[in-house]
């Protein structure tokens, strides 16, 4: 192999380990190796213009620069001069982005919740429940649109979709029977506060095919009682930490994913939340998990906790500290860094948001804006007409200046497009900030490194 004819690519990350070794990552090829020395030696001659003669004296001899160069080139850490890959994601991305093999529903049954969070960007006018003709209407959508799909996902979503079990049930019965006359594959998970999610709710989710739920836990007790509260007012933290325990331990077949939602009210109490979880035997349980995320203002309705949002360098600092500690207590299991091939539904044309009323959206945080609407769910043959539906699909998905050197740009996609259109500031993923360590975290956990590796 010729050292000219290549070039390092632009999508690497690098975590320093003892002894001269590296922690290797390209997000594009998402391609995770441990270097030694000579790896890095070669990879440095190449950055440096250096030739193969340099290189071979460098390692010793042809024959392990050849192998050092294959295994470099396999990892798309280098890459062909020729080689575009500012092209390539955008290929990947276009292509997954535009299919239309998969509909993605996230349905809300009802938009009332028993919880009054202050953050909450839903708004305070929740009422109703979802009518039948709003139902009948949404399972003759998919039945019309199962004719060109091979895959139905579906996302329970409110308010508190608990609040009408009902509704979950009787459209979940007849999703299923669908995708099972048509020969298409169906999955579900739910978004809940945990407070209704009991051993008989969760019976009901064997039958409704929902395989995972994500509940939400804003730090210790003292902490998650005041940030979410019972809407009257009053506690939930043991309620839902007692639903965990009887349903982790009946039904094994359901994964719960424990969010915390992380602001600088709450920082400093989430430790606290993990020991907890661990003295009531909720740690190292193959159903249960924990991860991070960053209170965020994406709506006007939560423009009064603005003051407490943490700037995303600095959550993500806090979210590589947390994500370490979890995993040391097992609640926490680290995963390679997420990619963009794996793209919000919101901004793909079969990603839709079905709200109690029939009015149809495109993301979830624009649920309390009417204006946001599409259609409604009667007129949804209609909804490729709509102004708002075109502006969603041909949103730039990588239109912010930050996106032209970021070397997480195959991670991201351009991070949330809602806040990009919007124009909130810097839409980008905390894993632009904390990469290395997140990598770090990984590699320990698969015993590929061990901690005292880790020089950052």
């Amino acid at each position: 192999m010729r050292l000219s004819a290549y070039r390092p690519s632009r999508y690497n990350f690098f975590v320093p380990l003892k002894d001269d070794f590296t922690l290797a990552y390209n997000s594009l090829g998402n391609s995770l190796a441990v270097w030694d020395e000579y790896d890095r030696k070669v990879y440095d001659i190449l950055c440096c213009g250096g030739d193969r003669e340099t290189a071979t004296e460098t390692v010793g001899n042809d024959r392990y620069l050849d192998s050092i160069l294959k295994d470099l080139k396999k990892g798309s850490f280098i890459i062909e001069k020729k080689t575009d890959e500012r092209e390539k994601i955008d290929e990947a991305v276009k292509l997954l982005r535009f299919g239309r093999e998969q509909l993605t529903l996230t349905i809300a049954p009802t938009l009332k919740c028993n919880f009054g969070c202050d953050y909450c960007y839903q708004g305070n006018d929740r009422t109703g429940r979802m009518t039948d003709s709003v139902r009948d209407a949404l399972v003759g959508f998919v039945e019309r649109a199962s004719h060109d799909i091979k895959s139905l996902g579906v996302a329970w979503y409110g308010g508190e979709p608990l609040l009408e079990p009902d509704i979950v049930e009787r459209l979940s019965e007849r999703f299923i029977a669908l995708c099972g006359e048509r020969n298409i594959s169906y999955s579900a998970m739910m978004v809940t506060n945990g407070f209704l999610l009991t051993k008989e709710t969760s019976d009901i989710f064997k039958r409704c095919r929902i395989s995972s739920v994500q509940v939400t836990l804003d730090g210790d007790r003292p902490v998650h009682d005041t940030r979410r509260i019972l809407l009257g007012g009053g506690p939930t933290f043991d309620r839902i930490i007692g639903n965990l325990a009887d349903v982790t331990s009946s039904n094994e077949e359901l994964h719960i994913s424990i969010r915390v939602n992380v602001d600088r009210r709450n920082c400093d109490s989430i430790e606290a939340l993990i020991d907890r979880m661990c003295a009531e035997g909720l740690n190292k349980r193959k159903n249960l998990s924990m991860y991070f995320a960053p209170v965020d203002v994406c709506s006007s309705e939560c423009l009064k906790i603005a003051d407490n949002v943490m700037p995303m360098q600095e959550y993500a600092a806090l979210e590589a500290e947390l994500a370490r500690l979890a995993t040391e207590r097992g609640m926490y299991f680290p995963s390679m860094p997420n990619r963009a091939f794996s793209l919000c539904a919101a901004v793909k044309p079969n990603g839709f948001v079905i709200l109690p009323n029939g009015d149809i959206h495109k993301c979830w945080n624009t649920v309390s804006n009417s204006s946001q609407s599409l259609c409604r769910i009667d007129e949804i043959d209609c909804v490729w007409d709509s102004p708002l539906q075109r502006e969603w699909l041909e949103h730039e998905l990588f239109s912010m200046p930050e996106c032209d050197d970021c070397e997480a740009l195959a991670n991201c996609a351009g991070g949330c497009a809602n806040k990009a259109m919007m124009g909130y500031a810097n839409p980008c993923i905390s894993l632009k900030y904390n990469m290395e360590k997140m990598l770090a975290l990984y590699a320990v956990s698969k015993g590929a490194i061990k901690p005292e590796d880790v020089l950052v």
